[in-house]
């Protein structure tokens, strides 16, 4: 079965098709005009389609078209406001999402079940001081400095943020609408850490990846700008591996925890392709393909495979902007060999030159609206 990959504007997309063409599966690239991983030499064929949040029924009208051409398709979506779209609506009785069906994903998104998945599980979670409308929230019960993240993923406050006062608070609030979903919960000092693994129907583990963060961006509450691939740790993959299958889920599933003095704290569950998971093939597992594997019902490895331990990952984009925020030694460091990034490979040049024109383009963009604001920075 052809592996249909939206969303090719960004580089975790870009990294799937590369995983899965080198694999030897054939992948339609679908993302809108100008978007990197149409570029891409691992892309059988190219569409170019509309942004599922800008044009929710164009972006499903595309599909429905790929799927008239090539029947039996598996469609992994690049983002979230994308698998929003593909968990609620059919796109053809041909195209295939790679996921047990739409509960189990929605429970392990909704960031209001993480408490109770993480204490089935054993571990830990950050306590929370307020759940719901952003107007609703009580200034009073918060405990400074905490954490301000979306309630369901793809929404208008994006990634979490840090507050670090009433100040803060009150200038966050005056930027989203009252009505705009929010958890607010405590910082729990740690380091970032997740483990990447792919279930089987009925739970059986096929593949894992444990990854550190070593500096993300932003740099209090953002994703990974340097990450090093680290040991499988065997009884934290195994608890993450049960939570996942007793929630009913099969698939890929990127699992986020702060690895404080106290025990792991459970943060976020990714149902995706993920911002580093470059890092992931580059130690040799190659997820997208495993993914595929095991949603078109393939034959599958005796035993989880081995990885190499200690290849880093740097993303240049987010070390570039942590330089021009305060961090500029950022700029100036190498990660340790061997190494890899989530724009470049050598064997896909064109996608990754468009990949970094697309990032410049954005930091121009970003620049032009602060300036416009007033704020040059």
């Amino acid at each position: 079965m052809r592996a249909v990959v939206t969303d090719v504007d960004v580089r975790s997309s870009v990294a799937a098709i590369r995983g899965l063409g080198r694999s030897g599966i054939q992948v339609v690239a679908v993302g809108p005009a100008g978007a990197a991983g149409l570029r891409s030499r691992f892309a059988s064929d190219h569409i170019v389609a509309p942004d599922a949040a800008e044009d929710p029924d164009g972006f499903l009208a595309a599909l429905a078209a790929i799927s008239e051409r090539w029947p039996r398709l598996v469609v992994y979506p690049g983002k979230e406001e994308s698998l929003d779209v593909l968990l609620g609506r059919d796109v053809t009785p041909e195209a295939v999402l790679p996921y047990p069906g739409r509960d189990a994903v929605e429970v392990l998104r909704d960031k209001r079940t993480v408490p109770t998945l993480a204490e089935r599980a054993g571990f830990k979670s950050p306590r929370s001081f307020h759940q719901g409308p952003l107007g609703a929230l009580d200034e009073g019960s918060i405990e400074y400095p905490c954490l301000i993240k979306p309630l369901a993923k793809g929404t208008a406050l994006g990634a979490a943020r840090v507050l670090g006062g009433t100040a803060d608070t009150r200038k966050f609030m005056s930027t989203l609408p009252p009505d705009e979903g929010v958890l607010v919960q405590e910082r729990v000092a740690g380091a970032l850490e997740a483990v990447s693994l792919v279930l089987a129907p009925g739970g059986r583990l096929v593949a894992r990846f444990h990854q550190r963060a070593l500096a993300t961006w932003p740099a209090a509450a953002g994703s990974s700008r340097l990450a090093v691939g680290l040991e499988p740790d065997d009884d934290l993959v195994a608890r993450a591996a049960g939570m996942l299958a007793g929630a009913g889920f099969w698939g890929l599933a990127h699992v986020q925890f702060l690895a404080a003095v106290d025990g792991p704290y459970l943060i976020d569950i990714n149902t995706r392709y993920y911002g580093s998971i470059a890092l992931a093939m580059a130690s040799g597992v190659n997820l997208p393909a495993i993914w595929h594997a095991v949603t078109v019902g393939e034959r599958l490895p005796a035993r989880v495979p081995p990885y190499t331990s200690g290849v880093t990952y740097r993303w240049v984009e987010g070390e570039l902007l942590a330089a021009l925020h305060g961090s500029p030694r950022s700029a100036l460091r190498r990660a340790r060999a061997p190494r890899v990034g989530p724009m470049w490979a050598g064997d896909d040049p064109w996608a990754s030159a468009a990949l970094a024109s697309q990032a410049l383009g954005a930091w121009f963009a970003r620049r032009a609206r602060r300036l416009c604001r007033g704020t040059p920075r």
